[in-house]
């Protein structure tokens, strides 16, 4: 069967709308995407990144103060035996960047089951983190744990 020029032409005028018209949609979608990953940032940007940063905006507690208390209250729930909360805290300021935490999240994600019989996880991401800043944190202490050198 033998087509015509003339009859292809409306097809192919069709196809044409139908792809300008995807393209369209494609553009739309893009740019919907750019706008919303933009207002996203902007809404992440300022959003406090913890209460403790929300206080000392308001100026009611410096960041120091807060990380301190926090950190207090992580070894009081540790010497309470709430261990759940003891690895809760110290893992949100481990995740803030906080070296002393991180090695005591670290402790417990490895201890935990000893210590009370339950296991806690972090995510393999964390684990890179939490031991990077531990690491940190002791190098920079390398100063104060040389006055305890047993001779090594």
């Amino acid at each position: 069967m033998h087509l015509e020029r003339t009859s292809l032409v409306p097809l192919l005028q069709a196809a044409r709308r139908t792809r300008r018209r995807f393209a369209l949609a494609v553009m739309a979608a893009v740019l919907g995407c750019g706008l919303l990953a933009g207002i996203l940032r902007e809404a992440a940007a300022a959003w406090p990144v913890s209460r403790a940063q929300a206080r000392l905006e308001a100026g009611s507690e410096s960041v120091a103060d807060a990380t301190a208390r926090r950190q207090d209250a992580a070894f009081q729930a540790l010497r309470g035996r709430r261990f759940a909360e003891a690895y809760g805290q110290f893992a949100a300021l481990a995740d803030e960047g906080h070296g002393g935490a991180a090695l005591m999240a670290l402790a417990l994600v490895r201890h935990g089951a000893e210590l009370n019989g339950n296991a806690w996880s972090a995510t393999p991401g964390q684990l890179r983190r939490w031991s990077a800043l531990a690491a940190q944190d002791l190098r920079d202490r390398a100063g104060q744990l040389a006055l305890h050198d047993r001779g090594e």
